[in-house]
C-alpha cells in the first residue's frame, strides 16, 4: 500500500502542476465574452456604488455600509469573480485581494466629528490605561516597560473605535479581541502624548482620573529614560501597584518589598458638559424593558422601563452628581457596586429621552435607546393596556440588547 504521506519533492511537484493547470484554465477563460462582460459590469458597480456611499449616507445605509464601506466592494467584486472558474480557490483569492483594497477605517460614520467631552465620558466608561512590565533579555535592567491605552468593545461597535482613532489623528491599531470583540490599542509614546494632552484639557470624572495621573508619571519616566535604570524601574513598579488592580501575583513575588504609590483623591466629581454624559452613557448606560406580572392590570402583566447605570461603589459621588444633573433617579447599593435607576415613566419621557435625543448616544446602544423610546411612546398613548400593544412591546423588547443581531 502506498503511503498517504508524500515526499517534499512530490508535494511541491503536485502544487506546481496544479498551478499550471489553473493558470491555463484561467488564461483560456479570460478570452471569453462572458468574462469581460461580467468584469466590466463589476467595475462599474464598484465605482458607482462606492462614490454613492461616500457622498450619500442614505445610499450607504441601503448597501449596509454604515459601519463598513466594504459592502459595495463585496457586491461588485463578487460579480467580477463570477468570470473566473472556481478552481483551487482562484475566485476566493481574487475576492480577498479586492477586499484588501478597501480599508476598514473608511466608514460613513468617520465623517462624524466627536465632541472632546464625549470622548472623555466614553473612556470614563469603557477605557483602560495600564503599564506592562515584562522580562527582557535586551534591556540592561532585565525588564521591558510599556505604557498602554486600551478601549475594548463588541465587534458591532467597531465604528465607534474608528471614530475615536480618527479623532486622535489615526493613532494606534484596531485589532480583533477574542471571537466577538475589537480593541483600540495605543502604545507609541508619540501617540500617548496626544492622549495625555486631551485628558489634561478634558479631565476624566470617574476614579480613572487617579489612574491617569499615575499613568502619566510613568510615561514621564519613560520619556526621561529612567525606566532603563533599576531605580527608575522600582519607581514604575510602585506606581503600577497603585493602578487598577495593582501588581500581578508574579510581580509581587519578584518585587516583594515594593510600596504602592499613594493614589490621588478624586473629589468634586461635578458634571459640567452634557456631551460627557452622552459619552459615558454610550459606554455604561442600559436601556431596559421588562415585563412584570401584575394583577392590577387587565392583561395580568405590564411593561416596565428602566434607565440604569452601574458603577463600582468608589464612584458613588459621581452617581449622586448624575442624579443632581438629571433631577431624577435613585441609588441602589449591592456588594461593592452601585446602581442609578430611573423608572418613573414621567421622568423618562420628560427628562431622560429628550436629553439623549439632543445629545446622541453613539454605537449599537443608540438602537436600544430608539427602541426604548418607541416603547415609552406606546405607553404614553396607553397602548400597553391592549393585547395588541403589549405584544408589540414584547416584540421590540425581544430584539434589544443581547437579542439584537
Amino acid at each position: 500500500m502506498k503511503s498517504p504521506l508524500r515526499s517534499p519533492s512530490e508535494k511541491y511537484y503536485g502544487r506546481w502542476l496544479q498551478w499550471v493547470k489553473t493558470s491555463l484554465i484561467s488564461f483560456k477563460y479570460c478570452f471569453s465574452l462572458n468574462y469581460w462582460v461580467l468584469f466590466f459590469l463589476g467595475i462599474l458597480i464598484v465605482t458607482g456604488v462606492t462614490l454613492a456611499t461616500y457622498f450619500n449616507p442614505v445610499v450607504a445605509e441601503a448597501f449596509g455600509a454604515s459601519s463598513d464601506r466594504l459592502a459595495p466592494w463585496n457586491f461588485g467584486s463578487s460579480v467580477v469573480c463570477l468570470g473566473f472558474p472556481t478552481v483551487t480557490g482562484v475566485r476566493k483569492r481574487l475576492w480577498f485581494n479586492l477586499s484588501r483594497l478597501y480599508s476598514s477605517k473608511i466608514t460613513v460614520e468617520s465623517k462624524i466629528k466627536l465632541d472632546p467631552y464625549w470622548i472623555t465620558g466614553f473612556f470614563d466608561g469603557e477605557g483602560c490605561i495600564t503599564i506592562d512590565i515584562q522580562k527582557s533579555k535586551v534591556s540592561k535592567t532585565g525588564w521591558r516597560v510599556q505604557a498602554i491605552f486600551l478601549i475594548g468593545l463588541h465587534e458591532k461597535d467597531r465604528a465607534v473605535l474608528e471614530l475615536i482613532q480618527s479623532y486622535f489623528g489615526g493613532i494606534g491599531n484596531i485589532t480583533q479581541l477574542g471571537l466577538n470583540g475589537v480593541q483600540l490599542r495605543v502604545s507609541s509614546l508619540k501617540d500617548l502624548i496626544k492622549i495625555i494632552d486631551h485628558f489634561n484639557k478634558y479631565p476624566l470624572l470617574t476614579q480613572k482620573w487617579a489612574d491617569f495621573i499615575l499613568w502619566q508619571k510613568v510615561i514621564e519616566l519613560i520619556i526621561n529614560k529612567e525606566h532603563l535604570t533599576i531605580e527608575g524601574l522600582h519607581k514604575i513598579v510602585a506606581i503600577k501597584a497603585a493602578i487598577n488592580r495593582g501588581l500581578s501575583d508574579k510581580l509581587k513575588e519578584i518585587f516583594p518589598n515594593v510600596i504602592p504609590m499613594k493614589r490621588p483623591l478624586v473629589v468634586d466629581q461635578v458634571i459640567t458638559d452634557p456631551n460627557w454624559v452622552a459619552g459615558f452613557i454610550s459606554g455604561e448606560g442600559c436601556f431596559y424593558i421588562g415585563i412584570i406580572k401584575s394583577s392590577s392590570y387587565k392583561l395580568g402583566e405590564t411593561p416596565l422601563l428602566i434607565f440604569k447605570i452601574t458603577q463600582h461603589s468608589r464612584d458613588e459621588e459621581l452617581m449622586k452628581s448624575l442624579i443632581s444633573y438629571f433631577g431624577c433617579g435613585s441609588i441602589y447599593k449591592y456588594r461593592e457596586f452601585i446602581d442609578l435607576k430611573v423608572s418613573r415613566i414621567k421622568d423618562l419621557i420628560d427628562i431622560i429621552i429628550p436629553f439623549f435625543d439632543k445629545y446622541a448616544i453613539k454605537g449599537a446602544k443608540a438602537k436600544d435607546f430608539t427602541d426604548f423610546w418607541k416603547v415609552a411612546e406606546l405607553m404614553k398613548k396607553g397602548d400597553h393596556l391592549t393585547e395588541e400593544g403589549l405584544n408589540e412591546i414584547k416584540r421590540i423588547k425581544a430584539g434589544m440588547n443581547k437579542g439584537r443581531n
